[in-house]
């Protein structure tokens, strides 16, 4: 298997394709790397589809009151971009990179339908890549509306601790590339709410927070929510 079938396998989108099938894939796309804070596109996906290889990805569109919301946060495996096939995003919608780097590949959107349409399998598997994903936002959204602050802070360094923690002794370690300001416009609050809240985790001992990580103590963390972004 060469490199480049290697990394596609850990997408949904490549589920029981044959060796064939995936170097097919592999020759339509294009292998791009980012640093952190460059800006992969900022017209709703420029009518092209990402597949994330590495690295951290946030998703961002601009309300009409200016504001930020961030929508996704990407980690690998994710599929981002101008995903919708029967029409296309927000062209206030823009994808930054969260991490020191990112590797994606590219792949225009009619290319995509065109192998969608010469795959069922494919084509499958991409569909249930998009609703999976639709789901975890929805999940998400409603988690955020029927919870106060504090709540909606802890529910998603909850999922954040159970998709990416890594155990170490009592600890579980996630490493952050998110600013308080990211926190808040995930959550709808503000940075200074953020800050506060985190300072109140810090202080009742449930989270060691720092820029490069946080770690929660083993047990101090519910382990029954895992859902969204």
């Amino acid at each position: 298997m060469n490199l480049r079938n290697f990394y596609l396998r850990q997408f949904e989108l490549s589920r029981m394709l044959t060796d064939e099938q995936l170097t097919i894939l592999g020759e339509n796309l294009t292998l791009k790397e980012s640093s952190k804070k460059d800006v992969i596109y900022s017209e709703g996906g420029d009518n092209k589809i990402y597949l994330l290889v590495n690295g951290k990805v946030k998703i961002t569109e601009i309300k009409s009151d200016g504001c930020e919301y961030i929508k996704f946060i990407c980690a690998t495996g994710d599929v981002f971009g101008d995903i919708y096939l029967n029409n296309s995003n927000s062209k206030l919608e823009f994808a930054e990179v969260l991490t020191n780097k990112a590797s994606y590949y590219i792949i225009n959107k009619p290319k995509l339908i065109q192998l969608l349409q010469s795959s069922a399998l494919l084509a499958f598997n991409y569909a249930a890549t998009i609703c999976s994903r639709s789901k975890r936002i929805e999940n998400f959204l409603l988690n955020m509306k029927q919870k106060d602050v504090r709540a909606r802070l802890e529910f998603y360094l909850n999922d954040l601790a159970q998709r990416e923690g890594r155990k170490i002794e009592n600890m579980i370690v996630v490493k952050n590339s998110l600013t308080h300001e990211d926190l808040a416009n995930i959550i709808s609050s503000s940075r200074q709410t953020v800050t506060l809240v985190l300072n109140e985790l810090k202080e009742s001992g449930i989270i060691k927070y720092t820029r490069n990580e946080i770690k929660f103590i083993t047990g101090s963390i519910s382990t029954k929510q895992t859902l969204p972004i």
